[in-house]
């Protein structure tokens, strides 16, 4: 009997609300040749003057648990901007940012109607 183990690694965001907080980026990385960043996503046709819920995973072919999650009344342009220091690990192909009317059912939750994926740029 061949068995094949695949060890998928997530990595936990911590994710604002650009507009409301300084969310930049940085840091030392931890040793592993990887380095925090800051990544952004903008968020557009939402319905204006509307509470929604965001949370972000990362994501390597699989999904990892969400980040905490963060709640705002959109504006009137229906645009809301996010932040998130991010690891730039090699095995981190994207980030997916998961959005709702309502709130997730708990912390690590991903269960939101939409989401949209944010690729990590390419390393030279």
């Amino acid at each position: 009997m061949i068995t094949q183990t695949y060890i998928v690694r997530f990595l936990i965001v911590v994710l604002c609300l650009s507009s409301l907080t300084d969310c930049s980026g940085g840091g030392n990385g931890n040793g592993n040749n990887e380095t925090l960043a800051t990544s952004t996503a903008t968020v557009t046709g939402l319905d204006p003057n509307t509470p929604y819920y965001f949370a972000v995973s990362a994501y390597n072919g699989l999904s990892g648990p969400c980040s905490n999650e963060v709640f705002t009344v959109t504006p009137l342009s229906g645009v809301v901007g996010l932040a998130w220091d991010s690891i730039r690990a090699s095995a981190v192909l994207a980030y997916d940012v998961h959005y709702g009317k309502q709130p997730s059912r708990g912390p690590g939750d991903c269960t939101y109607p939409d989401s949209m994926r944010v690729l990590v740029p390419s390393r030279s």
